[in-house]
């Protein structure tokens, strides 16, 4: 199974993990057809017979091991637990999965082309799944930009690490090397980490707000907060957060210190209006601005399920709501 993980983790890494059994199992067929690992020492230790290990024996110790599990028809993916998982295997089982790995290089390259050839603009009308319906459709990695309509917003969402090595190299702002300002807000605090969102304004004239809903469940909370602490330490830009405390709590957590430039809109409404308590739709509302079309479903969402953030894949819809 060990090899097996780590094949998949790189076969996979661009995105596009497998969201059922019946896709995975297939998945792993063809991994052990391709890489020969029924032929390993470590698989013949484990198994006489080639027929010893099979997809279905391998998918039930990856489930053990707390790596997926199955809720309704999905397949969830922790990807933090593999991350972990992968990085703690001994020598030995590195060197074979290295050698696997190697063999199965051409679809590595093929199925990382398919997932970034396939990336597409798109639109979309923000909303989110009434209760009683059944589970929406979840997002995938083949569209990891989209416009919501009406809002001259876009959503970037990255979920991998070449995904936002390239977006920190193409913002300023985001790589806080720039001079401006950015709203910032996370998902899942103050007891985790697995969402950080980045709002830009346009950096040309007509263009739209970027939005970066960045998973540091499926990228990793460590490398995410040491690619935005440059961000955070900036003299040169302002980041707009709305009552920052738990946001706060969880990145003091992960280790980042020294902020500068933070600018906590809710204080700044309790000095202007008197109230400790303005909500975020309140003060949109004293501006003028339309209220957040989602927030209110979404708190009820919240409430009825604790771990909505942590869970994977993430459906659109909840991508949507963070990022607005």
């Amino acid at each position: 199974m060990y090899v097996t993980v780590c094949c998949l983790e790189s076969k996979f890494q661009a995105g596009n993990w497998p969201q059922t059994k019946t896709k995975l199992k297939q998945k792993i067929k063809n991994i052990l057809d391709k890489s020969k690992l029924h032929e390993t020492k470590m698989a013949k230790k484990q198994h006489p017979s080639k027929e010893g290990m099979t997809a279905g024996w391998i998918i039930h110790n990856m489930m053990l091991s707390g790596l997926c599990v199955v809720e309704g028809k999905l397949l969830l993916w922790y990807h933090y637990k593999i991350q972990e998982f992968v990085g703690s295997l001994p020598k030995e089982i590195v060197k074979e999965a290295t050698a696997a790995i190697a063999k199965l290089q051409p679809v590595v390259l093929s199925q990382q082309n398919e997932v970034f050839d396939s990336t597409k603009s798109g639109t979309s009308t923000p909303s989110l799944p009434k209760s009683g319906t059944s589970t929406p459709t979840p997002t995938t990695e083949h569209s990891s930009t989209w416009v919501i309509e009406n809002t001259g917003m876009q959503i970037k969402y990255v979920q991998t690490k070449a995904n936002l090595k390239k977006c920190l190299s193409s913002n300023e702002i985001l790589n806080g090397t720039g001079e401006g300002l950015c709203a910032i807000d996370c998902e899942g605090v103050p007891d985790s980490l697995d969402l950080i969102q980045i709002a830009t304004l346009p950096q040309q004239a007509g263009s739209l707000i970027t939005i970066y809903v960045i998973d540091c469940t499926m990228i990793g909370i460590e490398l995410v907060c040491n690619s935005i602490l440059p961000l955070l330490q900036s003299n040169h830009i302002i980041k707009l957060i709305h009552d920052l405390h738990m946001d706060m709590v969880a990145l003091s957590s992960a280790g980042l210190e020294g902020f500068n430039c933070i600018l906590d809109t809710q204080l700044a409404a309790e000095d202007f209006t008197g109230n400790p308590f303005v909500g975020m739709n309140a003060l949109l509302k004293m501006f003028g601005a339309p209220e957040h079309p989602l927030k209110n479903k979404m708190q009820q969402i919240m409430k009825s399920n604790t771990n909505v953030w942590s869970k994977r894949p993430l459906l659109k819809s909840y991508i949507e709501y963070a990022g607005m």
